[in-house]
């Protein structure tokens, strides 16, 4: 048994994704981040930390991958979102929490349908 490292040549495109990561809470973005968010949904899907995210395409042909917070999974959860609907999303900013935690970051999550 031995130490493994992969090569550079194995390393080339992974971590990359198809898209730009919405995190509207980071100022100094090299891109303008739009909060919020409007557009349809080209996948929800649970992401490796067992949560669900989006991903969206907006009016400007952006896709816009959203992240993996507990407030946004529940929301997503809740309006049972699926491919091909119009979304609104909105990042409200943080909430303080006890304890030493993270603060938690809210969210308002709205759902076309007719």
């Amino acid at each position: 048994m031995a130490w493994q490292e992969p090569t550079e040549s194995e390393m080339d495109g992974a971590g990359e994704y198809e898209g730009l990561f919405w995190e509207p809470w980071k100022e100094d973005s090299e891109i303008e981040i739009p909060n919020p968010v409007q557009g349809v949904v080209e996948e929800s899907k649970i992401g490796k930390h067992n949560k669900l995210f989006l991903k969206i395409r907006d009016s400007d042909d952006r896709l816009w991958i959203t992240n993996q917070h507990a407030v946004l999974h529940r929301q997503i959860k809740a309006l049972n979102i699926e491919d091909g609907e119009e979304v609104h999303l909105e990042y409200l900013g943080e909430e303080p929490t006890e304890g030493g935690l993270s603060p938690k970051k809210n969210y308002r999550l709205r759902v076309w349908r007719e």
